[in-house]
């Protein structure tokens, strides 16, 4: 897959594996597992669980931790799972989930 070494295309990339496994399927990459949802049924059934049991925000964040620099998180006071339900750090994690769907 494209986050395990250069693809020429990743957009194909999924679709061929979208293609083999069908519109709900999981991908396990080293130490993190991935999964890719295309169906309608299928985005609505992820976003009716709730934020404790699988976090959207921890999701996008360890993607964009194996993506960008690393320098652009080194300012980054504390990892999204670190919070522990604290008032500050749960004003903080609503509004990163709202700014990750848009």
């Amino acid at each position: 897959m494209p986050w395990d070494g250069p693809v020429a295309d990743t957009v194909a990339a999924i679709g061929t594996a979208r293609s083999s496994c069908g519109d709900t399927f999981a991908i396990d990459s080293g130490r993190d597992r991935y999964l890719f949802l295309f169906s309608a049924q299928g985005l609505q059934e992820f976003y009716a669980v709730p934020e404790q049991v699988a976090s959207k925000g921890v999701a996008d964040w360890k993607m964009l931790v194996r993506k960008l620099p690393q320098e652009l998180f080194e300012a980054a006071a504390r990892r999204p799972t670190s919070c522990s339900g604290a008032p500050r750090c749960a004003a903080t994690s609503t509004r990163w989930r709202r700014s990750s769907h848009m």
